[in-house]
């Protein structure tokens, strides 16, 4: 009784030309999603440095009020003083464009691209808005 149909076929294993074909676009379509995601992680990482940043800028410049009962006065550079971590001019700006009595803006911005920053800023009043720049990834309607 012979073992197959055709007892002179070479038995062959593997896999076909269609199935690799089908494997490798299954392949291609899931690259096509993932790339786009993937890539679109470094932007938000950078903004949420910058986030950070605007908010340890304002807890130095509320620990700045605490010590002097005003925040005139307050600068860059004497929030440098105050939270080290704020010395960091090889990823961003920080800028201080009001420093009254009873209200100040701290800023927070990339250093090559102008319309990447965060404010945050406190009226006489007491209340803090945020704001940010167009260019930001995070940045909806121009507050976060």
């Amino acid at each position: 009784m012979p073992r197959s149909a055709r007892p002179n076929a070479v038995e062959q294993e593997g896999f076909t030309l269609i199935e690799i074909l089908v494997v490798i676009l299954m392949i291609g379509i899931l690259a096509a999603i993932a790339i786009p995601s993937f890539l679109n992680q470094r932007g938000k990482a950078t903004d949420a440095k910058y986030k950070s940043a605007a908010r340890t800028a304002q807890t130095a410049m509320q620990t700045y009020f605490t010590d002097k009962n005003t925040y005139v006065g307050a600068t860059a550079s004497a929030l440098y003083g105050l939270e080290a971590t704020l010395n960091d001019p090889s990823s961003f700006r920080l800028t201080v464009p009001t420093a009254a009595a009873k209200n100040y803006q701290v800023k927070v911005a990339n250093r090559t691209n102008s319309n990447d920053w965060y404010v945050i800023t406190r009226a006489p009043g007491g209340a803090v808005t945020r704001t940010c720049g167009t260019g930001a990834k995070s940045c909806n309607g121009g507050t976060w």
